[in-house]
């Protein structure tokens, strides 16, 4: 997607896919390598939840273990050097804003335009974890699939405002889920029709369960194959997919192979 580019990017997937996850993980890494303001509003997890999915892929620790606060004492330094490591590192830039009612557009816009100010007019990347859930402003309208449509137009203007990305997660409708030797379309966005023409970028996660029966258990953690399907890209490549392998007990998401699936599978056609 070449870097903190202008623009609407949607991150779909189904239930279990690693979508928040691999949020979390690139707002992280954005935060930390580019030392520009990340904002992560999430509408369903608590910032807590969060901050321990940081900790897990950092210390290479179970989340479990870290949520009940009861470990061995080497494992529990590893959480202590972990906490550190993120305090350095992705906490100095990154914010969590546990959403409610009042997340508003109008208030993510309100809260991302002061954040790039007090950062001198650096880009800035907001996540918004998810697109189906956002609040609904006064002008919004009540239909839920033109609601949709229109907090994506409000998101895209905020990106073009900001001069910067805004990486949104997706839900796919059930249909999406599909089977498991069928890769996902853009077709199966839930409330898909807004997001396939106004989304500037869209990877869709999809869990290959035949490979990933294939997978080894990584440092006695069981470890899944998915695959980043680049469904749309605007502004580059389209139809590619990169294989991933995700850890869930660390929170963790590594990078493998990548491959070209086509432009007409990308599209479904």
């Amino acid at each position: 997607m070449n870097g903190l580019t202008t623009g609407v990017f949607i991150l779909a997937g189904m239930p279990g896919s690693g979508k928040t996850t691999l949020a979390k993980q690139i707002a992280d890494h954005v935060a930390a390598a580019e030392k520009v303001p990340v904002l992560f509003w999430s509408f369903e997890q608590s910032r807590e939840e969060l901050r321990i999915k940081s900790l897990s892929r950092l210390g290479q620790v179970e989340s479990r273990a870290i949520w009940k606060g009861r470990t061995a004492a080497d494992t529990w330094a590893k959480v202590e050097k972990a906490a550190e490591d993120y305090r350095r590192g992705p906490g100095r830039s990154l914010t969590v804003i546990e959403g409610g009612r009042e997340d508003t557009l109008d208030h993510v816009r309100s809260v991302a335009v002061t954040a790039k100010y007090k950062a001198g007019g650096k880009k800035v990347l907001l996540v918004l974890d998810y697109l189906q859930i956002i609040p609904a402003g006064k002008d919004a309208p009540e239909d839920t699939r033109a609601r949709i449509d229109w907090n994506l137009s409000e998101l895209r203007r905020l990106a073009r405002d900001l001069q910067s990305p805004i990486l949104l997660i997706s839900a796919l409708s059930r249909a999406g889920y599909g089977k498991p030797s069928i890769p996902p379309t853009m077709d199966k966005l839930k409330e898909s029709g807004g997001i396939e023409y106004t989304a500037d970028g869209i990877i869709c996660l999809w869990r290959d369960k035949d490979e990933s029966k294939k997978l080894t258990k990584d440092f006695d953690r069981l470890t899944v194959r998915v695959e980043a399907h680049v469904l749309k890209n605007r502004n580059g490549e389209v139809g590619s997919k990169v294989k991933l392998d995700f850890t869930p007990a660390w929170s963790m998401f590594t990078e493998g192979q990548r491959e070209d699936r086509g432009y007409d599978a990308a599209l479904g056609e």
